[in-house]
């Protein structure tokens, strides 16, 4: 599998408007603040276009044709013509537009944020030339299914903001890994790695039914947002056993911090999925099957 790293100008200031915007669960309050609080107060023409931008965003959300797939999958110099391509043309032009009106602003986030940026990509490739990442890859095609070819796209966090994200939201054959500090960079691979594995799953049509007693036992101790569905919450569980923080950071990188979803499953569902992992089975039926069972 091959895994390319990506970042722009253009993805970078897609990314503000994204948080500014607030237009959806993951677009963080705290990031949008400090942004603000970095470019300085905005003008009304330049909260209108924030507003215009929510709005097409909550439209197209994250369907395959949304302007996050467009800006992220495709190279800089031909965002425009595809959100043309993929918009409604009224939409792609009022999009377009209110960028332009918010450009003299995020200027002034990309003075600081470039830098690191560059920084960033250049860790992040780094990491992907070491051998215990490389061996770790191979056990993800292993396990779950070959994958020919996934683009990340490296976006900045204000340096404050030291949370790790990522999304696997933009479509098969990419995602987003988003983090501050160049120093993380291996974790931002193992995100990145995590979000592979949720366009593994979907590729392939698996979801989760809810099980109201694994749902139950877990409520209170579960760290994902509210917002999320259940069948979300239960798929994001489920692939937090092999990465970021799971068994396969455990095996190949020796990092065997399990967080609290993880710790409050039972340990004969660890147990299986760990037999079902060393026995290199793929992960077709029987990793579904185990899961199933233990959230009954």
């Amino acid at each position: 599998m091959k895994l390319k790293i990506v970042s722009g100008k253009k993805k970078q200031f897609f990314f503000y408007a994204y948080h500014l915007s607030l237009w959806h669960y993951s677009a963080y309050k705290e990031i949008s603040d400090s942004l603000r609080k970095k470019m300085g107060i905005l003008l009304k023409q330049e909260e209108l276009a924030l507003r215009e931008i929510r709005k097409i965003l909550k439209k197209y959300s994250f369907d395959n044709s949304a302007p996050a797939s467009v800006y992220y999958r495709h190279d800089e110099k031909s965002i425009e013509q595809n959100l043309f391509n993929s918009l409604e043309t009224s939409d792609a032009k009022i999009f377009i537009e209110s960028m332009k009106i918010l450009n003299s602003k995020f200027e002034i986030l990309w003075k600081t944020d470039s830098r690191r940026s560059s920084e960033i990509v250049t860790y992040l490739k780094q990491v992907l030339k070491d051998e215990k990442v490389i061996s770790l890859i191979s056990d993800i095609e292993i396990i779950f299914s070959p994958f020919k070819k996934l683009q990340v796209v490296a976006l900045v966090y204000p340096e404050e903001f030291k949370h790790i994200g990522g999304s696997a939201n933009t479509g098969l054959g990419i995602c987003t890994i988003e983090l501050s500090d160049s120093n993380r960079a291996q974790e931002g691979i193992l995100v990145a790695l995590h979000e592979l594995t949720h366009s593994l799953l979907r590729e392939y049509g698996y979801s989760f039914e809810v099980r109201k007693p694994l749902r139950n036992s877990l409520k209170r101790k579960v760290p994902f947002s509210k917002e999320m569905t259940k069948s979300e919450t239960l798929e994001e569980l489920f692939l937090r056993f092999f990465l970021p923080d799971g068994y396969l950071a455990k095996k190949h990188l020796n990092q065997i911090t399990l967080d609290s979803a993880l710790e409050a499953a039972p340990q004969s569902f660890h147990n299986e999925i760990l037999n079902v992992v060393d026995e290199k089975k793929t992960i077709s039926q029987e990793l579904i099957r185990i899961f199933k069972k233990n959230s009954t």
